[in-house]
């Protein structure tokens, strides 16, 4: 069953980046700071019970999101939106609310933390 979304993916971002963008990134993100391959993950994928992140990687996924996208998005906040697909849009949200993404090189990548550093 299709769950309704809370963000129109419609129009782009601020930045010029689409709700679907950011979950590519976003599947990018975590399929590199948890290991959890991007094919397996759906919108309606839980932090918490089908990734089955572990605190490191959750914590790992926050600083790559918050690096990666120039948006804060504190762990409360992640925890409490917990579907992919709502953290996509929580992401979504706050780049609209600052203005939009740094600007990147098209040679960025998304960043991979371990043990606190970045890799």
């Amino acid at each position: 069953m299709d769950r309704p979304t809370h963000v129109a993916p419609g129009p782009p971002a601020a930045g010029g980046h689409s709700v679907e963008e950011i979950k590519t990134a976003l599947k990018a993100l975590i399929e590199e700071n948890a290991g959890i391959p991007a094919s397996s993950i759906n919108d309606d994928s839980t932090i918490d019970g089908d990734l089955a992140m572990d605190s490191l990687s959750f914590v790992s996924l926050q600083v790559a999101v918050d690096e990666t996208f120039g948006v804060d998005c504190e762990a409360e906040e992640i925890e409490k939106r917990n579907r992919f697909d709502a953290i996509a849009e929580l992401i979504w949200e706050k780049l609209q609310a600052e203005g939009g993404p740094p600007t990147q090189q098209a040679d960025d990548k998304p960043v991979r933390v371990i043990d606190g550093r970045r890799h």
